[in-house]
């Protein structure tokens, strides 16, 4: 949580070009009234003289500013900069204090083939695709579904999972068709595919979570009838807390494929990432996290 709570600020934060213009342009307004009380100089030498201090003044702040430096740039050499969202088990999530899951093992062998390091950024999940638009990331590794909308935004690579969609609700109340949930509350995590799936059916009422863990959590306290969601995603839960008083239903002709998404900005990763995990599937590494995780 203590991410979502930082986020705004970190926003703020790389908006410093716009705020290093509105201070320069503060600071040339007052250079100007000084100027201007100065009878010595002309109307054109002071208008000349403020536009020559707002620049000079805006490109020290730009100069001294953390945003004026490409962070990845510097690093692009020796590193991937990755962004995730670390509240989708088994794909992405904190153990210990660790960002571990599926995805972040999948990204940590496509590095190790790369012979980079990895950098990993945790963040709301819809802040993801702008932030590896704005190039701050060079490639999301968090359970990310193409669509044709993102596709627009992102580039993706040949997905290596493939999910189905599911319905889960308290175990007194099956779910047998979708004709079920009209006028029901359903629970789906914001900015994911059973989320783009639900908001076209008509009749059940979408309520919006975060995370897998607080649907689970709506649920098992009756505070909602049912929560759409990847399969993967409930093993975790079940695994933990069990699933006998819980009921499942799969949504027919839904699949649900994984891949990572790359920056338009840094599009020469598009090859060697899919190199990497073609020869990750040829070699079994990527059967193997699939077992490691429960996914197989």
């Amino acid at each position: 949580m203590l991410h979502t709570i930082l986020w705004p600020f970190a926003q703020i934060w790389s908006a410093i070009n716009f705020i290093s213009l509105i201070i320069a342009c503060f600071a040339g307004l007052f250079i100007f009234i000084k100027l201007r009380k100065n009878s010595s100089y002309s109307m054109v030498s002071i208008g000349i003289q403020t536009v020559f201090a707002t620049l000079v003044i805006y490109t020290l702040l730009q100069m001294v500013s953390p945003g004026a430096k490409n962070e990845i740039s510097n690093k692009t050499e020796q590193s991937l900069i990755i962004g995730t969202s670390a509240d989708f088990p088994p794909f992405a999530f904190m153990r210990k204090g660790d960002i571990v899951g599926f995805d972040i093992d999948i990204i940590k062998n496509v590095a190790k083939k790369l012979s980079k390091k990895l950098v990993i950024k945790n963040m709301p999940y819809s802040a993801l695709i702008p932030q590896i638009q704005l190039g701050k990331v060079q490639i999301i590794a968090a359970g990310m579904t193409p669509t044709p909308a993102r596709a627009k935004r992102v580039l993706f690579s040949k997905p290596y999972f493939t999910d189905d969609l599911i319905i889960i609700s308290k175990a007194d109340h099956p779910i047998t068709s979708l004709a079920d949930l009209n006028d029901k509350e359903v629970v789906v995590n914001d900015g994911y595919t059973a989320e783009n799936y639900m908001s076209k059916i008509e009749g059940p009422i979408l309520r919006r979570l975060k995370s897998p863990a607080e649907a689970f959590l709506a649920i098992k306290n009756g505070r909602t009838y049912a929560f759409a969601t990847a399969r993967a995603t409930v093993k975790p839960f079940f695994d933990k807390n069990g699933s006998n008083t819980f009921s499942i239903f799969s949504i027919p002709d839904t699949k649900e494929p994984i891949a990572l998404a790359i920056s338009m900005k840094f599009s020469k990763l598009q090859a060697p990432v899919e190199r990497a995990l073609s020869e990750m599937k040829k070699d079994g590494t990527i059967e193997t996290l699939k077992k490691k995780w429960k996914m197989a």
